[in-house]
């Protein structure tokens, strides 16, 4: 469909004004001090967002600025020490900085599982990223891997305690034996993410569903 000078003008402004939001993410982005991503891989991400298909239709455009939204929440509200708390709290189940008998070595251990930890969640983002599957089945195999540590959690002898354990024991058979602090922790963690309101509506649905 051939379009007049006064819409090519708009859609042109329209190009640029998504332009501008992510630029500006971008600046907002850089000024943050805990960055999980580089510059660079955030600025394509960013570019990727904002490349229009040909032809594109306002449900494209609707469809980035939605995608940018997303991104900027992130950017300002989200808790880039998530990861580093379930390492802290599962190492303090049973042990704790202030009874151990040598703090340095604590803090070497703590430093190290710290930084294998975030290259372990790297590589398995890489990972996800080559395989090219969809979200929808990456999540799948994320649940599955969830699954296999859940299992592996529930067999050792003492379990630490996390939002992440918590999360990973939710989701295997619920004949397995599970530790007692669970269900508070699990809804701790949902908390967080869902957070109150949504929270207390999951509280609402689960105590209102029949058990068959």
């Amino acid at each position: 469909m051939k379009l007049t000078n006064q819409e090519k003008q708009a859609r042109f402004r329209q190009k640029e004004g998504l332009k501008k939001i992510a630029d500006k993410i971008f600046r907002d982005w850089s000024r943050q001090f805990h960055r999980k991503q580089s510059p660079q891989e955030v600025r394509k991400l960013l570019d990727k967002i904002i490349d229009l298909p040909s032809g594109w239709t306002q449900e494209d455009l609707a469809h980035a600025v939605k995608e940018l939204n997303s991104f900027n929440i992130e950017v300002y509200t989200s808790n880039p020490f998530l990861l580093e708390n379930d390492i802290h709290e599962a190492r303090s189940t049973f042990e704790n900085i202030a009874t151990t008998p040598n703090p340095l070595q604590y803090h070497r251990n703590l430093k190290q599982a710290l930084e294998q930890t975030k290259k372990l969640a790297s590589h398995l983002i890489s990972t996800i990223e080559l395989f090219g599957g969809s979200n929808a089945d990456n999540a799948a195999a994320i649940m599955e891997v969830a699954r296999h540590i859940g299992l592996l959690l529930v067999r050792e002898r003492q379990i630490q305690k996390s939002n992440a354990t918590a999360i990973c024991l939710a989701l295997i058979n619920p004949l397995q034996k599970k530790p007692e602090w669970l269900i508070e922790k699990l809804s701790e963690a949902l908390t967080l993410q869902l957070g109150d309101e949504k929270a207390y509506e999951l509280g609402q649905k689960l105590s209102t569903k029949k058990i068959l």
